[in-house]
């Protein structure tokens, strides 16, 4: 390890909230006490900003800050590497040397991880040491560039406050979304508000993990670190953990709001599959991550945040797609969740902007837009959301129309159907008397005819004239037309469509065997049928096989 013969500068307060300097010297730790290092002249501090992580588990590090103002001056000092620094400085109220430690190995329950307070009198140049402990560096291969930055408390506690009472809000309000959306599914049984509740979980969880404060919430750390080739510092920790956590939960419950939203399984199948699985490989991807880094199979920073954001992106443009897809389909809801999702997409561009180009770690800007982005992007869905359900209550409303309009009609249906079964049992009782009458008075008239016949056998010549008018009269009567024609008109009303229908089935069937057709139909016995054609039974059995030859030679 090669050290500066440079003399450390001094590092002088001004105006400026936030000061980065590399003006500090280092000593190679070698189980020092702090009291050594204050009173043992022979160590010697060396001016350089490279700790090489196979010399030592931990460096001293020494600080001269001049404050030149009338007044004590409140600061955070923050060291990177921020792995386990304690810093010692000496604190004139008190006479005494004070300690603090912080780090991303330093379970204090924290939020901030990197920053640790002191005060500096007025109008002097004090000395400040750190002891940064870098034995969870021991297995990289490359030497770390430290820094050491100096801001003012007073900044540093007005972006954390702020900062608190953004993310609190935040929280607040995905705490009111998740009580109210969870009332509508209680209310709708709907599955779309349980992906809903999904995401703003995992929204909670996201908005928390960025800005560290599972330091805070849990009751342990655990973290690997890796110095880059470059000096720089990468680690993974538990916030990074359940930031992927709640990346995953967002992205899931996103891509089901959207499936089920546009019923993509019944409407758009194919892009269905790709939004089913997705998500899946997301999740696939942040486990075996994960398992890779805290098994330190890989390193941190090894990783490439392609892939994963890759996916990201395509869910993104896959969910897009088939909004405008479905709204070129003149779907409903179309318009809402592209301009609900449209606005929380902007923002979200504008804070990675923000993330990509600006200093996040210490401004405001990006835990304000990251908050912005997901209440925005939680608001305008539950907006979209709620279109949704105004647009099934009203299908629901014109369902339940349509089903008491289903109602009223079947039950005008039944009562016409039965209005329409008492007519026809009234026509098929009245098609039986009427049949019965005729065959009836066929029958007496017969038995008159007969009474006729016998009596005039016994009455002189001169009464044979009168006796044949009354059998001319009573043979008439036998064969009226009037009765075939009423009883034919009494059939058709039970029957319709019979005689037409025989008559184009057989069309050679005379007007003789039609009758006879129309009497067997009604499975008249062959006296009735006899007494109705005024024939012997034993004709009308005789009738019927001709009848059925003749139509048998018809069929084939």
């Amino acid at each position: 390890m090669g050290f500066s013969a440079q003399s450390q500068n001094i590092i002088k307060l001004d105006e400026a909230e936030s000061i980065k300097s590399k003006d500090f010297s280092i000593l190679p730790n070698k189980s020092y006490t702090f009291q050594q290092i204050l009173t043992d002249k022979s160590l010697k501090f060396k001016h350089t900003d490279t700790l090489a992580t196979n010399v030592t588990d931990a460096y001293w590090i020494k600080l001269k800050v001049h404050n030149p103002f009338a007044y004590s001056e409140k600061y955070m000092v923050e060291f990177l590497p921020m792995a386990d620094n304690t810093l010692y400085y000496f604190n004139k109220n008190q006479q005494k040397w004070l300690s603090y430690s912080n780090g991303l190995m330093v379970n204090n329950r924290q939020r901030n991880i990197w920053l640790m307070p002191c005060v500096l009198p007025a109008n002097e140049t004090v000395e400040l040491y750190i002891k940064a402990n870098i034995e969870s560096f021991r297995k990289a291969t490359a030497p770390i560039q430290a820094t050491v930055w100096l801001e003012k408390e007073s900044y540093i506690t007005e972006n954390e406050q702020f900062i608190d009472l953004a993310t609190w809000i935040t929280v607040f309000v995905f705490v009111f979304f998740l009580i109210y959306n969870a009332y509508i599914f209680y209310v709708f049984r709907d599955k779309t508000f349980i992906y809903y509740l999904v995401a703003q979980i995992g929204g909670i969880i996201f908005i928390l993990a960025d800005q560290f404060y599972f330091n805070v919430l849990l009751p342990f750390r655990f973290c690997v670190v890796d110095a880059q080739p470059n000096g720089f510092v990468m680690f993974h920790e538990i916030n990074g953990v359940m930031f992927d956590i709640g990346v995953s939960m967002i992205l899931f419950g996103y891509v089901q709001i959207t499936r089920l939203y546009f019923d993509t399984t019944n409407n758009l199948p194919k892009q269905d599959l790709v939004l089913k699985y997705l998500p899946f490989g997301f999740i696939a991807i942040v486990i075996i991550s994960n398992v890779l880094l805290f098994s330190r199979i890989i390193k941190a920073g090894k990783l490439p945040n392609l892939l994963p954001n890759f996916v990201i992106f395509s869910t993104i443009v896959c969910i897009f797609y088939v909004a405008i897809l479905s709204f070129r389909r003149k779907h409903k809801l179309a318009r809402y969740f592209l301009v609900a999702n449209g606005i929380s997409m902007s923002i979200i561009l504008v804070s990675s902007f923000l993330y990509l180009f600006v200093d996040v770690v210490r401004t405001t800007d990006h835990a304000i837009f990251a908050k912005v982005a997901i209440i925005a992007q939680a608001l305008f869905l539950a907006i979209a959301l709620v279109q949704r359900v105004l647009l099934i209550r009203e299908e629901l409303k014109q369902k339940q129309l349509e089903t008491q309009e289903l109602v009223f009609q079947n039950t005008l249906q039944q009562a016409q159907n039965q209005y329409l079964q008492e007519k026809l049992e009234a026509n098929q009782r009245e098609l039986a008397s009427n049949t019965l009458y005729i065959s009836q008075k066929n029958e007496l008239l017969l038995d008159l005819k007969s009474s006729v016949q016998h009596l005039g056998e016994n009455l002189p010549d001169t009464s044979q004239k009168v006796i044949k008018n009354i059998k001319a009269v009573i043979q008439n009567n036998l064969h009226l037309e009037s009765d075939w024609e009423r009883f034919r008109i009494h059939f058709e009303q039970v029957h319709p469509n019979f005689f037409k229908q025989l008559q184009i089935t057989h069309p050679t069937l005379t007007q003789y065997e039609i009758r006879l057709c129309a009497y067997f139909h009604l499975n008249l016995s062959t006296k009735e049928i006899a007494n109705l054609l005024n024939i012997d039974p034993a004709s009308v059995r005789k009738a019927k096989m001709r009848l059925n030859k003749k139509m048998q030679v018809q069929e084939n």
